[in-house]
């Protein structure tokens, strides 16, 4: 009799052990806040952003990053980039994101703030495209990167108190996947694919409600 009692509690052993695992999750789920219902999320880099590819490193020196929360508390935000003023080598690169978005999501709370994962999400055949040239702008090479999933990692910090709240995002993930492909100028780069992608970048994060500042945050 107690062997039989033994065996029919193990379900029900299981069955707590799951239902304790899933409130843990939920109770430590890490979520996007803002003060607003519709609030437009507009990111400025504050350091350039780096991306370093087998072809070279290329730098941008402007970034911006916007689009619109349309709750007060959402567990994923996804944030439409526009590059300017890129170079590599000191001559020009032209970044083209096609619709191309960063989705960040499943947050989890570490000591100096709060580590995202993030996706490249792209529309139906469309790639990030970046164009690198000479000096003389003849074409040196093509790259292109697709659609990913959990690029790791970006590290939101929030700073401020009410209104003025925004959050310090720290980009840096690795293991991007992406392909080169060889252009016409001399030292152009080596045809191929490759999965070491780095991007680095240290962005703020307002929000705004028509024109006036709204207090966004993590927790």
């Amino acid at each position: 009799m107690i062997r039989n009692l033994k065996i029919l509690g193990l379900p029900l052993v299981a069955i707590l052990a799951m239902s304790m695992a899933v409130m843990a999750s939920t109770a430590s789920a890490v979520e996007f806040h803002s003060e607003s219902a519709h609030t437009t999320l507009e990111g400025e880099q504050t350091e350039p952003t780096e991306f370093v590819f087998e072809a070279g490193t290329v730098i941008c020196e402007e970034t911006v990053y916007q689009r619109t929360q349309e709750s007060k508390t959402t567990a994923e935000v996804i944030l439409e980039p526009e590059y300017v003023g890129c170079t590599s080598g000191g001559a020009s690169v032209t970044i083209s994101t096609n619709g191309c978005v960063y989705r960040l999501y499943e947050g989890e709370k570490v000591a100096e703030g709060y580590d995202f994962l993030t996706d490249i999400v792209c529309p139906e055949n469309q790639v990030i495209d970046v164009h690198t040239t000479d000096a003389a702008k003849t074409l040196k090479c093509t790259i292109t990167i697709p659609g990913q999933v959990k690029r790791k990692k970006v590290t939101y910090t929030n700073k401020g108190i009410g209104v003025n709240r925004d959050v310090l995002a720290h980009i840096h993930y690795s293991g991007t996947q992406y392909y080169q492909h060889k252009g016409t100028a001399a030292g152009s780069c080596t045809t191929g694919t490759f999965e070491k992608g780095t991007k680095r970048a240290t962005v703020t994060t307002r929000g705004y409600f028509e024109t006036f500042q709204v207090g966004v945050w993590v927790e």
